[in-house]
């Protein structure tokens, strides 16, 4: 018996453990493109200390949602599929946070956050009629993935981007007590 349970054990061994994380996958087309093109490397206290080196750079930035605004835009043009002329522009306040970039299969908090990260930053992005921004009054406290640009700075400390695409993971599925981050850049 004793000899059953170490060939056992040892092919266990040999073959491996069932993997507990994975590299972060996007879950839509659009995401996973988007993705793709932009950089983990620019961080907000990158764009603080050197806006205009960072400006045209398109990043990924990851976060928790400390707030929301609507405000009700006149379009340049009117949409043929609406018509209106108005659009939903977003304002997201969200508190940067460090990611790491893998989800985490060993419990049921799949993202686990940096308890640090390089302070608020706001996301602004612009909703067509029709589309749902229920997902949006709900996002408070909830983990951001935000695509963007960096187009300023407000109050001369606070990042501002322009986002192409808003991932939004309820607070269930996030936990922020993980201790990684990067060395002080500056």
């Amino acid at each position: 018996m004793t000899r059953c349970f170490l060939l056992l054990s040892a092919a266990l061994l040999l073959a491996g453990c069932p993997p507990q994380s994975r590299a972060y996958r996007p879950v839509s087309s659009w995401e996973h493109q988007t993705f793709a093109q932009t950089s983990r490397h620019v961080y907000p206290t990158d764009v603080r200390h050197n806006f205009t080196r960072n400006r045209d750079a398109k990043v990924a930035w990851t976060g928790i949602v400390r707030g929301v605004r609507f405000e009700k835009v006149r379009r340049r043009a009117l949409s043929r599929q609406s018509g209106t002329p108005f659009i939903t522009r977003v304002h997201l306040t969200v508190e940067h946070r460090y990611f790491d970039w893998l989800e985490n299969y060993s419990s049921r908090k799949r993202i686990v956050l940096s308890s640090h990260g390089e302070g608020t930053f706001t996301a602004i992005w612009d909703l067509e009629p029709g589309e749902d921004n229920l997902l949006a009054h709900s996002a408070i406290h909830g983990m951001a993935i935000v695509y963007g640009t960096p187009i300023g700075m407000r109050g001369g400390t606070e990042p501002v981007l322009r986002s192409y695409h808003v991932r939004l993971i309820p607070k269930f599925w996030m936990a922020d007590n993980g201790h990684y981050g990067r060395p002080t850049p500056y």
